[in-house]
């Protein structure tokens, strides 16, 4: 049996939650005179791709289908380093063994990263595709969970003119006001995907475009970064942020 991979998930206290003014002051005190601690909060058995803290504190993960049919996709960290199914157990049912039978639509796929709001949603984006290999039809989505509630507030499911054969969905941001979300694609054609939460329409922009070069996966870092060097010196570098998006797309 292959040993499973043990991961770490260390995140320094003072960027976990917005603080008083009075420990925020002794934070700095501590980081200026060299005092400032890190603090293991939890450790896994699956490979973590997405982390993400709300502004009260919560603390959300999620673990892709990568190379192991993972038992949670997306769960809240406990205060004891427990990990509990997000929204609930139903969602995180899905097996790669048992695709035929769970609807991919209503549930954890493969999911690739969890981005928590300040308007008390959690923004999950399941690129629905186990193993980085073919999408299952009807699983690539984006969806929004109330915080308050903890239930889901809305699912945008993409077909294939959206999140084709060979995309796989990676990041997310959301914009200032709330109304548009923006996607990257770091699959086989790079691009962005912008979503309209107001008419819950989606479209796929800059769809191959020289911006988004997209170096083979099995390629390590070495490879990479040699690839990238080769690169035109003239070839636009797009950083994907909520405000620089909403003035270009």
């Amino acid at each position: 049996m292959r040993p499973l991979v043990k991961t770490l998930l260390v995140l320094c206290l003072a960027a976990l939650a917005p603080l008083g003014s009075a420990q925020e002051s002794a934070n700095r005190h501590d980081r200026q005179s060299g005092d400032a601690r890190l603090q293991l909060l939890a450790t896994f058995e699956h490979q973590v791709t997405g982390v993400t803290v709300t502004p009260d504190g919560r603390i959300f993960v999620n673990f892709p289908r990568w190379t192991e049919d993972a038992p949670i996709s997306v769960a809240e960290l406990g205060s004891t380093g427990d990990l509990r199914p997000y929204p609930d157990v139903e969602w995180n049912s899905w097996r790669n063994s048992r695709r035929d039978e769970v609807t991919p639509q209503d549930h954890w796929v493969c999911v690739q990263s969890v981005v928590a709001d300040k308007r008390g949603n959690l923004w999950v984006i399941d690129a629905g595709a186990p193993a980085q290999s073919l999408g299952v039809p009807g699983a690539p989505k984006l969806v929004q969970i109330d915080l308050t509630s903890d239930r889901v507030a809305h699912a945008y499911s993409f077909d294939e003119t959206i999140a084709p054969q060979g995309s796989y969905l990676n990041d997310v941001r959301i914009s200032p006001d709330g109304r548009f979300v923006y996607i990257t694609d770091s699959g086989v054609r790079g691009a962005i995907v912008v979503v309209d939460t107001a008419s819950g329409s989606a479209r796929r922009v800059l769809d191959g475009d020289p911006s988004f070069p997209s170096p083979p996966a099995s390629t390590d870092i070495a490879h990479r970064a040699s690839a990238r060097s080769r690169q035109p010196r003239n070839l636009r570098v797009v950083h994907l942020s909520a405000v620089a998006a909403c003035r270009r797309l």
